[in-house]
């Protein structure tokens, strides 16, 4: 399944379906102007973010540990505190 909206691409991973439903893992993906986007992403899933899209990764589970892999095209550093 591939979901695309305001210069994201997601794509799930089906092959992973049984282990993502199984686990207490689970992540939200948030992007856009206000971070008005969200997407509940699981293990073998993929986001593509063009750059310059704000987004935001966040952890569902309150026992469970999630872990991102982070692949960028340059190396500069871009974080954003977050303000209420």
């Amino acid at each position: 399944m591939v979901r695309g909206e305001q210069g994201v691409r997601i794509v799930r991973a089906e092959e992973q379906r049984a282990e993502r439903e199984a686990s207490g893992s689970r992540a939200e993906l948030s992007w856009g102007e206000k971070l008005a986007f969200k997407a509940e992403v699981g293990p073998g899933d993929l986001a593509y973010f063009t750059p310059g899209i704000p987004h935001q990764e966040r952890n569902l589970s309150g026992t469970e540990t999630v872990e991102f892999l982070v692949v960028r095209s340059d190396n500069e550093r871009i974080a954003v505190p977050w303000e209420d």
